[in-house]
């Protein structure tokens, strides 16, 4: 229920959590497999772009016989040494790479 600034994939606090009337509704955590499938690899985020959930989808693309889940993603990020890239105050990756790839915004 509203912002949640920590960026997480495996601690969210759902609507259930606050309504009673929801509390019978159910979150799974869904396969990477099932998230980076889909994706071609060739247009992965790289370099700069690459952030640690692309990071997290790479090592398990690269490792599937672990079958992980979006419940591994602070165990992939903590064996892994992984670290959120350092950006300035305001950046925002999506409205860069937008730009850089001369991609139109998709809200105008």
């Amino acid at each position: 229920m509203g912002s949640q600034m920590d960026h997480t994939a495996d601690n969210w606090e759902l609507r259930c959590h606050h309504n009673p009337e929801l509390q019978l509704q159910r979150f799974d955590h869904y396969k990477l497999v099932d998230i980076y499938g889909p994706a071609p690899y060739a247009n992965w985020p790289s370099g700069s772009d690459c952030l640690l959930l692309t990071q997290c989808l790479q090592f398990a693309r690269s490792r599937p016989y672990l079958d992980l889940d979006t419940s591994h993603f602070a165990w992939i990020i903590q064996t892994q040494g992984l670290q959120e890239t350092v950006v300035p105050r305001g950046f925002n990756h999506d409205i860069d790479a937008r730009s850089r790839l001369d991609i139109p915004d998709p809200a105008s």
